[in-house]
């Protein structure tokens, strides 16, 4: 009965190993033969430069790195560029080695094309409309222009008397500590618009800031550049609060009750027996212990 045993024994061990080595070698065949697509640059592009001519290949499934970009579409949603260490012709292109405008050092200007150019104009509450700049939205520039003596009057300039300030893209607002407006209280109040135009109209803004004040009034939104940060924002998340500890309202629990007061009890003296009587004892004389 023992000999029957140790050969089943032995038997279903070869069995299992034999099965197992079988579905390793399988899966390291399909590895190294089995394709699947993946988009690779079709020319070399520099640090930082955009990525603009890609294709979509099939590859050997063990070269293909875990951040790959495998549809076209991902790099079709928003323009982005090379990463530090560029990217050669023919190379996967890697989620972690390209950037947008939002995440490479040299921030929205890296994307300024066709001679465009980015200008900042002072801003509060009442010259943001309410801090209704936001960035995507077009704005129009309302400028007042003081009266340089009694005879003058104060004028205030409009796009109807220069075309030139209206329809102006707000790229970003910044707030006084240098960063995104956004929640409450001093980091909600806008200090700087970021605006997006070509250098005439910078010039025109920048001499209207030195003798005036900006008033931007929002007449529209681009709705391409809105929707690029939309997804950025959808994409890190916004912060999440965390829950405050509610207080044990349950039947069983029974109705909180602020906790005592901790009191430190009173000091007990001794007093002496003779003290407790009624009677007040005579002192008699003392005598020395031996």
């Amino acid at each position: 009965m023992k000999k029957w045993l140790k050969i089943t024994f032995v038997l279903i061990t070869g069995l299992l190993l034999a099965v197992t080595t079988f579905i390793l070698n399988k899966s390291y065949i399909a590895q190294h033969t089995d394709l699947k697509p993946v988009v690779v640059a079709k020319e070399t592009v520099t640090p930082y430069n955009p990525i603009t001519k890609y294709e979509l290949v099939k590859k050997v499934r063990s070269s293909i790195p875990e951040d790959a970009v495998t549809d076209p579409k991902y790099l079709e949603k928003k323009k982005w560029y090379a990463g530090k260490l560029g990217i050669g012709a023919g190379d996967i292109i890697r989620k972690s080695r390209i950037v947008d405008e939002d995440s490479n050092p040299f921030g929205k200007a890296i994307s300024l094309t066709d001679n465009k150019v980015l200008v900042g104009v002072e801003t509060n509450l009442v010259k943001s409309a309410g801090a209704n700049i936001k960035p995507g939205v077009k704005v129009n520039a309302f400028v007042f222009k003081p009266a340089n003596d009694r005879s003058e009057q104060d004028t205030v300039i409009t796009p109807n008397e220069n075309p030139l300030l209206g329809n102006i893209l707000v790229k970003q607002v910044l707030n006084s500590q240098a960063t995104n407006v956004a929640g409450k209280g001093k980091e909600a109040m806008p200090t700087v618009a970021v605006l997006e135009t070509t250098v005439p109209v910078a010039k025109l803004l920048v001499l209207y800031q030195e003798t005036g004040k900006i008033y931007l009034a929002p007449v529209g939104v681009d709705i391409k550049t809105a929707s690029k940060i939309a997804e950025h924002k959808q994409t890190n998340g916004a912060p999440v609060s965390k829950p405050v500890p509610k207080p044990n309202t349950s039947p069983a629990a029974g109705p909180s009750r602020p906790a005592a007061p901790q009191v430190s009890a009173p000091v007990q003296k001794t007093i002496p027996a003779a003290a407790q009587t009624n009677d007040v004892a005579s002192p008699g004389p003392r005598t020395r212990p031996r």
